[in-house]
């Protein structure tokens, strides 16, 4: 005769008791209760959620965060004001200058084989070019990178487009001081803006005074010249000040994410 379990007594009470609670019947009755007749009989349908998750999802800053979370907004606003004032006045800037240039080299292709009492061209014998088509091209790329930079600046994520806008100032002010340089040093006499400023061009103005100003042809050149310097200097200050109030902005940032974490802050939309 096979001896029961030890655990035989204690796991058929068990199974007694659970038969006995509302909803836990083996019978059909019990298999074929609602969902809407569970909480009447004390079966929580769900158990609740937990704090924390609402607090993810939905991040509350605590009042003693409202005067940093104001500074920070403005401070944000304030750099995208002056990044979109100096991404304009770069194309400003670019725009004078291309227009500047594409009207020097007009004015060359059209006039360059009109002779004259005996010369051949009102221009330099082995005029150069390469300082003017510099210009032309450095002005039309910047005023392409930096109406795509602007659009990329409002775009890009908060973390991405502070370190984007210091890369890109910092190659923007670098090339157009080489620019302005090279431009300068090409001043020859043999290019364009040299010849046109030169006593060769003013002695033999009065040949070609129907279709050259050469004194306006100069003016024009040294004009553009001077914006580029202007460009270098204005794209200097406001990268400066852009530079300074991200420094604040992330310090002010660094504070409250100390205080709710990272990915919290990070939820918020400033």
């Amino acid at each position: 005769m096979a001896t029961d379990s030890p655990w035989t007594a204690p796991l058929q009470a068990f199974l007694g008791a659970a038969q006995s609670l509302p909803g836990f019947s083996s019978s059909q009755q019990g298999h074929n209760i609602g969902y809407a007749s569970l909480p009447d009989q004390g079966v929580p349908l769900c158990y609740p959620a937990p704090a924390y998750a609402s607090h993810f999802y939905e991040p509350k800053l605590q009042p003693k965060h409202e005067a940093d979370i104001h500074r920070f907004t403005k401070l944000r606003r304030w750099v995208k004001v002056i990044v979109t004032i100096s991404h304009v006045c770069s194309c400003s800037f670019s725009l004078v200058m291309e227009v500047a240039m594409c009207y020097m080299v007009y004015k060359f292709r059209g006039t360059k084989d009109d002779p004259a009492y005996g010369r051949s061209s009102p221009w330099a014998k082995h005029t150069k070019l390469w300082p003017t088509i510099m210009l032309l091209a450095a002005s039309g790329a910047t005023v392409l990178l930096s109406f795509a930079t602007l659009v990329a600046f409002y775009r890009l994520s908060k973390k991405k487009n502070t370190m984007f806008s210091i890369l890109y100032n910092l190659i923007h002010i670098g090339a157009w001081v080489v620019v302005a340089v090279l431009y300068r040093v090409g001043k020859t006499g043999e290019d364009l803006w040299g010849w046109s400023c030169s006593s060769k061009a003013e002695k033999i103005q009065s040949l070609y005074k129907d279709k050259l100003d050469f004194s306006a042809l100069c003016e024009t050149q040294t004009a553009s010249w001077h914006v580029s310097m202007v460009e270098v200097g204005v794209k200097i200050v406001f990268s400066g000040l852009s530079y300074l109030l991200a420094q604040k902005q992330n310090g002010v940032r660094a504070k409250i994410a100390s205080s709710v974490g990272d990915e919290a802050f990070d939820q918020f939309d400033f």
